[in-house]
C-alpha cells in the first residue's frame, strides 16, 4: 500500500509543471472567449490601455488648468457646467476624437472626469495666499 501511495505522488510531483501551464492556457483561451462572445453581442471592445490614457489626459488638462491659475482653483466650485470644464471639455474632443470614441466616451462622460478631477485636484491643493503674491 504504501508503495501505491509514493508512486503516485512522484507522478503528481512530475505531472505538476505540465498541469499549471495548461491551466494557464485554458483560463487564458477562456479569457480570450469571453472577450469575443461580450463584443459579438454588445459591439463593446475597449482598450484597456487606450482608455488608462484618455484618462491620463484628461487628468493632465485638469492640472494644467490648475497650475496656470494664480490661485490653484482650490476655492472654485467647479461641476461638470462649469466654463472651465467646458473649455478642456472642447479641448479634448478637438484634441483626439478617434480616441475619445474607441473608448465610448461622450462630451458627457468626458465632463464628468473631468470635474472628478478637478476635485481630486482640489482636495489636494491649497490656495495661493495674498502674503505669497506679494513677496
Amino acid at each position: 500500500m504504501s508503495n501505491t501511495v509514493i508512486a503516485a505522488s512522484a507522478l503528481v510531483a512530475d505531472a505538476e509543471p505540465y498541469v499549471v501551464a495548461l491551466i494557464g492556457v485554458v483560463v487564458t483561451a477562456f479569457g480570450a472567449l469571453l472577450s469575443a462572445e461580450i463584443k459579438r453581442y454588445t459591439g463593446l471592445a475597449v482598450d484597456q490601455a487606450l482608455l488608462a490614457k484618455v484618462e491620463r489626459y484628461i487628468e493632465d488638462k485638469a492640472a494644467q488648468k490648475v497650475a496656470g491659475a494664480a490661485d490653484n482653483l482650490a476655492h472654485a466650485e467647479i461641476d461638470v457646467k462649469s466654463p472651465i470644464v467646458a473649455e478642456i471639455v472642447a479641448k479634448i474632443a478637438a484634441a483626439i476624437p478617434s480616441e475619445l470614441k474607441a473608448v465610448g466616451l461622450t462630451p458627457t462622460a468626458v465632463a464628468h472626469k473631468v470635474a472628478a478631477a478637478f476635485g481630486r485636484l482640489q482636495a489636494t491643493m491649497t490656495a495661493v495666499s495674498d502674503v505669497a503674491k506679494t513677496h
